[in-house]
């Protein structure tokens, strides 16, 4: 099937009436966890292939699809996702934008139509570039016994929607030797390219930063669950963080949260001033690299 041009498809999902609509565009054969939306969700195939199952349910065979394909999954279905090389789809739903790039994977977004008459032209880099850089120090032991400095690159990073954005700091191995710097080797095999190590396995452990950008029409956070002990720390501004149980404190800048496992969401509730938190995630007994739930 010929592929239609961007203008094509831009008319077509407009006169569809859909909300809210954006598309991203993945470099070869990008993998997504299995995961859900909050709301009907449509992805419309650009180009490249797109296979997808449904990992919960009986008989769940991967189903591939092409160029022109359209694909509608009810809400809170959960399913898992592979991109073909260098594969580019729409993604169009009748709930906000925000839930639909919660999950962690490489993607950059082109564009966000809030409105079939309204159409924003947006990038990542000019979406979080507001954020001041991430820098962090690592210390080392000589076979003499002094400490000196590590050379550290700069730690990547990858969007977290919009206005968004994850930091990678350091990560360590389980029963890891400081004497052995089978830490600081781990560290060194971490992924320079999304998805970051932000979600450790069992008896590992990674640290993060998170930054928020201003939230100026008040967008809520994505409920999830990550099976560690995470110690939070707010640097700068204030976020809001809700439980599952329907519970919401303010957390301020030098406060501490110790999330054991649990359903919660993360919002800015500012809609002027950005926020920035760091993240130390310890992995559960049962914990996989990267896992995160999501409802």
């Amino acid at each position: 099937m010929a592929a239609k041009s961007q203008l094509e498809y831009e008319n077509e999902v407009r006169s569809w009436g859909f909300p809210h609509v954006f598309t991203w565009t993945d470099g070869p054969n990008a993998h997504y966890n299995p995961h859900s939306h909050r709301g009907l969700t449509t992805h419309l195939i650009l180009k490249g292939q797109f296979t997808i199952t449904y990992p919960k349910e009986k008989d769940a065979d991967k189903k591939t699809y092409s160029v022109g394909d359209r694909i509608d999954v009810d809400a809170s279905r959960i399913h898992e996702v592979w991109m073909g090389p260098q594969g580019s789809i729409f993604t169009l739903s009748y709930i906000k934008l925000h839930y639909l790039v919660t999950f962690i994977g490489s993607f950059q977004l082109a564009f966000h139509l809030k409105a079939p008459q309204l159409y924003h032209k947006l990038t990542m880099a000019s979406s979080t570039s507001s954020f001041p850089p991430v820098v962090y120090h690592v210390t080392k032991n000589s076979s003499s016994g002094t400490s000196s400095f590590e050379d550290v690159a700069s730690p990547p990073s990858q969007p977290l929607g919009p206005t968004a954005k994850l930091s990678y700091v350091y990560s360590a191995p389980s029963n890891f030797s400081i004497a052995e710097n089978t830490d600081l080797k781990y560290h060194q095999t971490a992924p320079a390219e999304p998805p970051l190590r932000g979600f450790p396995p069992a008896g590992a452990v990674s640290s993060v930063i998170l930054d928020f950008g201003p939230n100026p029409t008040g967008e809520p956070g994505f409920m999830h669950r990550t099976k560690s002990l995470d110690h939070v720390v707010v640097l700068e501004g204030e976020l809001e963080l809700t439980l599952d149980g329907g519970e919401t404190r303010l957390v301020k800048v030098g406060e501490v949260v110790v999330q054991r496992a649990c359903w919660h969401s993360w919002k800015n509730p500012s809609k002027t001033e950005r926020a920035r938190m760091l993240a130390i995630a310890v992995g559960d007994a049962g914990a996989v690299e990267g896992g995160m739930e999501m409802k």
